[in-house]
């Protein structure tokens, strides 16, 4: 059965997938057909839900700690055979949360399922996999640069970014991005809110 779709991060209905591994899961194809498993990379933005008796009283204080806000988890498995949990940009210091996410981000690897063994329910909702180790800084940049996306195979004129700063783009170009106004109006279509 596929997650139940929930709201996601910035707020908009059915944009994350709800986990639960008693009753909804997610599939994909299993990385380890795309991925070698012995250097790789699995960021996800992920809110993990729990009880309000369940996080006082059957988690460790370490388990507890995720509880609430959405979080960038970051699995890393370097060539040495090191594995590594970033928690939005910092490395995870719990032995108990690392043991945890190598069993799941292991299960993923070989299986597709996402997430599959975490103790609470979870909403996941932007995931990417890498084929290879990203470093502490590429973790970090990850997490500071997430929500600022550019494309830079259009051309700088018709984009507006990069261009002189006399120029002006033409906003109806089909090659046209507004520059970075999350969330403001798109001025192709006065009625479409960007994202939406």
């Amino acid at each position: 059965e596929t997650g139940l779709e929930v709201p996601d991060r910035d707020g908009y209905d059915n944009g994350a997938i709800l986990i639960d591994s008693n009753h909804s899961v997610a599939y994909m194809p299993p990385p380890a057909t795309y991925v070698d498993a012995t250097s790789y990379t699995i960021t996800v933005w992920m809110q993990m839900s729990f009880g309000p008796e369940q996080a006082m009283t059957t988690l460790s204080p370490a388990m507890a700690s995720l509880h609430g806000a959405w979080k960038m988890y970051t699995m890393v498995r370097y060539e040495s055979g090191e594995f590594v949990v970033y928690l939005n940009s910092e490395p995870a210091q719990e032995d108990e949360i690392v043991s945890m996410f190598q069993q799941v981000a292991d299960n993923f690897l070989e299986t597709g399922i996402a997430f599959f063994g975490l103790p609470v329910p979870a909403a996941v909702d932007d995931m990417w996999v890498y084929d290879r180790a990203l470093s502490a800084s590429e973790v970090r940049a990850r997490f500071y640069t997430n929500n600022i996306a550019l494309d830079f195979s259009k051309p700088a004129l018709d984009t507006g970014f990069g261009a002189p700063p006399n120029s002006t783009p033409d906003m109806m170009s089909p090659d046209y991005s507004p520059q970075f106004m999350w969330p403001a109006e798109d001025p192709r279509e006065p009625s479409m809110m960007l994202g939406g």
